[in-house]
């Protein structure tokens, strides 16, 4: 069972509003797990504002609990800041593998952009 929170991520932002927000991951990661965070627009999936993949820090033979804290955009990262340039419901889509299981565990949240 793996445990997925998003804190900071607000309901409704203004057009070109930094969207920063932290993701907290509790529980039995694969160790070769690829993690993916991406926010679309709910009315064209497509039309992704922030998309990164990036694998556990967890050795490939041994899966085992553990607990991450990530904040976003990360340090250095090339997509920050985080904006949408247009009006609409978006989502945020977190991807995780876990251990036991042949798809990721997702969670999605949304908020509203004016």
């Amino acid at each position: 069972m793996v445990a997925i929170g998003v804190e900071g991520l607000k309901e409704k932002y203004r057009i070109n509003e930094p969207i920063e927000f932290s993701i907290i991951i509790k529980g039995i990661l694969r160790g070769n797990g690829l993690q993916r965070v991406k926010i679309t627009n709910e009315m064209d999936a497509k039309n992704k504002i922030y998309d990164i993949a990036f694998m556990t820090p967890l050795p490939m033979e041994s899966p085992k609990y553990t607990e991450q804290v990530l904040h976003f955009p990360l340090d250095k990262d090339r997509q920050a800041p985080i904006h949408a340039e247009e009006p609409g419901i978006y989502k945020l889509t977190i991807s995780v593998n876990t251990d036991g299981l042949d798809r990721p565990h997702e969670i999605d949240r949304k908020f509203l952009v004016e």
